[in-house]
């Protein structure tokens, strides 16, 4: 009988686009349970306490990198790192500059209480300072 939680993962595993929102350790299950390998045999072929294995599937523990390349080269696979932006680099720059020109106009406002902005001039102040932003091509946008 299929384990119940087996039996929402492993149609995953068979869509490759949904294998790469699996959590390091449920990809690890998934594969090997895939493959048909035992906990204990993937133990003996990687070198890794069979209970050890048990708690990184279970995401109780953060392995390091180099663990997760032993056990998945004992599956016969290759890990290979992948970074997934949301809504793509390009998004999070934008998302960061456009927080930073809020910050800047607030800062301003603070700054010279007598020539705080409208809520129409607002907008507008934002949208010159994320020009700039853009231009800037610098770290400023990560300080908080």
């Amino acid at each position: 009988m299929l384990d119940p939680n087996l039996a929402v993962l492993l149609p995953q595993a068979i869509d490759q686009n949904q294998m790469a929102g699996l959590e390091p350790g449920q990809l690890l299950r998934v594969v090997r349970t895939t493959l048909r390998m035992t906990l204990d045999q993937l133990g003996k072929r990687s070198g890794i306490d069979q209970a050890h294995i048990t708690r990184m599937e279970s995401g109780r523990i953060d392995a390091q990198w180099k663990t997760w390349g032993r056990l998945f080269e004992a599956l016969e696979c290759r890990l290979v790192p992948r970074v997934q932006a949301t809504g793509g680099l390009d998004a999070i720059l934008e998302h960061r500059i456009r927080q930073t020109a809020k910050r800047n106009v607030a800062r301003g406002e603070k700054m010279f209480p007598d020539k705080a902005l409208s809520e129409a001039d607002r907008p507008k102040e934002e949208e010159e300072w994320m020009e700039i932003l853009r231009g800037r091509r610098t770290s400023e946008i990560w300080e908080e």
